[in-house]
């Protein structure tokens, strides 16, 4: 417990093991397949890096997979990390949380990670990490494009033999690639949006001391912009979860045993934070109750947030300038109210434990639209060099994609398959998940609710670097947003 391994200090070490001894525990029946590779000559870096992985990985990954899948990713994520040229100045705590993980979102797991990084290491290796971060975009370009879809997530690799996939895909596919390269990454969403149906996925990358965001396989001449820009200034919550005990620096909205969720909203619209006070009928504050944060979204309350009270019954959410319908619920009971932008502090009495009958109608109204700051102009030079990378990228794909057994039985074929795409290309098939359909109202009520446009903006833009940057020029902002994937 006195080893330094990736800056941990000692309580973070100990609290490590811990959760390494208690999951050794839970899957003692697959002690062998799962943990005999600790017999293997190990050094000291990879010895933590599995157990951090250990610590926190899903609970399913400890039944599905084995430990030589484990060692071989660590083993070449470090491998990766001493041979980059910036992989000294990524720091250890950047390294752990979002270059060392294996999963990033409900894809089937496969030993991928030098796959990726021998297809880009030597189209990066000479630049900037900013300018590998476009480079490798342009290559997720070149591979797969957007179709919508509900199924479970493809892995990277099947994204790559598919060539499809929606936006959640896109980007497990982006974020993979660039932790090959050793460059952080995470995979950010937005929920619901507000102020129109569905959701969206995106990428922010990190480089020499900055978060970027990037559209996954839709690469742009610069960073920090996207056909999404003006819409995420419009958002209620943009954020994304880590499996660890994530410190920060960034808001963290939820921080549970086995994962944290951090809030990015901040960095792409203006923000304000919500106190709640959630009693029962004599007024006692209420711990341990559930209170979700609702917008209108595909013709249901849809919660993007859930928190639980603390002892005082108090919970706190940072979110944006639109209203929300709030509810809580324990042990049977439940108290709800629509809330306005306008105010910070709410309270709740849980009352009510009977479905009422009648109507209800309410409108919901979004945050309203922001102009982002002018960026600097491109020259006709970046412009010309970035559309024809573009093109190219285009070509390279649908000449792919011709050659793919039953590419015309439409979006429904996504099933993995395939055994196009190429040496090393295991074939396997992923089940889809099970799809959540409108949530049933607690209280039996019916509403009518309507999405009303929302009033002009009427306070400051917050720094942030979602709203720097226009949309590319020559491209409507929403054009594509009726069919933004679903996460």
């Amino acid at each position: 417990m006195k080893t330094s391994a990736f800056s941990l200090d000692p309580q973070m070490l100990e609290l490590i093991d811990r959760k390494f001894r208690q999951k050794r525990r839970l899957a003692k029946s697959r002690e062998q397949e799962l943990f005999g590779i600790f017999q293997d000559n190990l050094t000291e870096e990879e010895t933590w890096a599995l157990k951090y992985l250990y610590a926190y990985m899903p609970v399913n990954d400890m039944a599905d997979y084995d430990g030589t899948l484990f060692l071989s990713h660590v083993r070449k994520t470090l491998e990766i990390r001493a041979q980059v040229p910036w992989g000294a100045r990524v720091p250890d705590h950047l390294f752990l949380h979002f270059v060392l993980p294996y999963r990033v979102n409900t894809e089937n797991i496969e030993d991928s990670r030098g796959i990726l990084h021998n297809e880009l290491a030597g189209r990066t290796a000479k630049l900037s990490m900013k300018d590998a971060i476009k480079e490798t975009n342009y290559w997720c370009h070149e591979k797969a494009t957007y179709i919508g879809s509900d199924l479970r997530t493809m892995s990277p690799l099947t994204m790559i033999r598919n060539a499809r996939g929606r936006c959640g895909e896109e980007s497990t596919l982006a974020v993979a690639a660039l932790r090959s390269i050793g460059i952080p990454a995470r995979q950010v969403y937005t929920p619901r949006w507000a102020h129109c149906d569905d959701n969206h996925a995106w990428v922010e990358a990190w480089a020499d001391g900055s978060w970027y965001y990037i559209g996954a396989c839709e690469p742009e001449a610069r960073l920090n912009q996207g056909w999404f820009s003006p819409p995420a200034r419009r958002a209620m919550l943009i954020n994304t979860r880590i499996y660890a005990d994530y410190p920060g620096p960034e808001d963290i909205t939820l921080a549970d045993e086995w994962f944290t969720e951090i809030n990015l909203l901040e960095n792409y619209a203006p923000t304000r934070l919500i106190h709640v006070t959630v009693k029962d009928e004599q007024g006692v504050p209420v711990s341990g109750a559930e209170v979700r944060f609702e917008v209108y979204n595909m013709a249901e309350l849809y919660p993007i947030a859930s928190l639980p009270t603390n002892d005082r019954g108090e919970a706190c959410f940072k979110t944006g300038f639109g209203d929300l319908l709030i509810r809580a619920v324990k042990d049977g009971r439940w108290g709800e109210v629509k809330h306005s932008a306008d105010d910070s502090r709410c309270e709740l009495i849980l009352g009510s434990i009977e479905q009422p009958t009648g109507t209800v109608d309410f409108d919901m109204v979004p945050p309203p639209e922001r102009e982002g700051e002018e960026a600097e102009a491109l020259s006709e030079e970046q412009i010309e060099r970035h559309n024809r990378r573009l093109e190219e990228g285009t070509n390279i794909r649908t000449g792919y994609e011709k050659n793919v057994p039953g590419r015309g039985r439409g979006p429904s074929d996504r099933s993995g398959s395939r055994t196009s795409g190429g040496p090393g290309l295991e074939r396997h098939t992923e089940s889809p998940r099970e799809q959540p359909g409108n949530r049933r109202l607690p209280s039996g009520t019916f509403r009518s609710v309507r999405r009303v446009a929302a009033a002009p903006a009427g306070n400051p833009e917050r720094k942030g670097f979602g709203r720097h940057l226009p949309a590319r020029a020559g491209r409507s902002p929403e054009r594509r947003f009726g069919r933004a994937g679903r996460t």
